[in-house]
Parts: structure tokens; C-alpha cells; sequence
């Protein structure tokens, strides 16, 4: 089984997950199929011409869903899904909205859904537990002991890619996912 693999850069202090746990999903899914992989890497979008010509069987390396991958490939449902949400320490009174207030980020991307809502980004190099809003993925919050709020900024949906007209492939793929559960960020 050809399977592409795509390098990607996860928001560096989000950990939105590695790219481990989607080599072991595949190694599993192989296994349970009788198949052996044989792993292609490269750029999404050369892996994603490489499925569109079925040249490979599937493909992995943090592709999301919706994608602007989707005209030339299937995706299968989501086996991640990774929410960037607001957290509050013990005494931060939690606002209904962000609009106008201080949120601590520690990277870019995060401090961007920051300002989509309204808020104010503030950069530190590391996170951590405070008397402050603070925006991160909804498990580092909960690592650090922070509550989230109900403040969802941002949402992602992780899948694995396949080629057009594969459902067989893609059923048995996702009836994988579902018995073994998907993963939680």
C-alpha cells in the first residue's frame, strides 16, 4: 500500500499533535488489511497530484478538512479534531465575548484567531496557569490546569486523504477509524 507522507509544521506551542500518531493510525490500518506500506514523501500538493493519478492509496501529514485539496482528492471523516479555544485561570473573570480584551498567546497563527474575534493578543515565549485570558488548543489548557471557556477561536478537522472513486477503500478506512477510536487532541 503507497501511502504519501507530508511534512507540516504543527502551531509550534499549540501541540496540536505529531504526525506520530498518524504514521502508528496507518501502521494499524496496514496491518489490519494485510498490507505493506511503502511510504512516498514530499509536498502536500505533490502528494495530492500523486493520489489524484491514484499513484498512492492514501495519504497523511496533517491535511484538514474543508481543504482546497478536495477537487482532486476524498477525504476521510475526521480522526482528529482540534479546537483553539480560551482558557481562564482561577480568578479571570471570563467575559462572554473577547472583543477589546488581553488574551496571552504564544504563536502566531493562535494570536491571528485572537484577532478575529476582537481580542487583543499578548505574546510570551511559553504559556502557562495566571490570572489571565489565555488561547491555546482546548488539551494544552486543560495540561496546564486552565479551564476552557466556551470561547471557541478556531477549529480544524484532521484527515486522511485518498484518491476520487476509492470508497470501498475509504469505508474500510473509516470503519477502521471508528473502531479504534478517534483520536482527542
Amino acid at each position: 500500500m503507497e501511502s504519501g507522507l507530508s511534512a507540516y509544521d504543527s502551531t509550534a506551542n499549540t501541540s496540536v499533535r505529531s504526525i506520530d500518531f498518524e504514521i502508528s493510525l496507518v501502521k494499524q490500518f496496514a496491518e489490519e488489511i494485510n498490507a505493506k506500506i511503502e511510504w512516498v514523501r514530499g509536498p502536500q500538493s505533490e502528494i495530492v497530484e500523486l493520489l489524484h493519478y491514484n499513484n498512492l492509496h492514501m495519504a497523511i501529514g496533517g491535511y484538514t478538512s474543508p481543504s482546497p485539496f478536495e477537487k482532486k482528492v476524498s477525504f476521510s471523516r475526521p480522526y482528529l479534531i482540534k479546537k483553539i479555544m480560551v482558557g481562564a485561570g482561577d480568578n479571570q473573570a471570563v467575559p462572554e465575548k473577547i472583543k477589546g480584551e488581553k488574551v496571552v498567546v504564544a504563536d502566531h497563527l493562535v494570536a491571528l484567531y485572537v484577532r478575529k474575534k476582537g481580542g487583543i493578543p499578548v505574546f510570551t515565549d511559553s504559556l502557562s496557569k495566571g490570572n489571565y485570558l489565555l488561547a491555546a488548543s482546548e488539551d494544552d489548557l486543560i495540561k496546564m490546569d486552565v479551564k476552557p471557556t466556551d470561547i471557541l477561536l478556531h477549529k480544524e478537522e484532521f484527515v486522511i486523504a485518498v484518491p476520487k472513486g476509492e470508497n470501498a477503500f475509504l469505508i474500510k478506512l473509516e470503519h477502521f477509524i471508528d473502531r479504534h477510536g478517534r483520536a482527542k487532541e
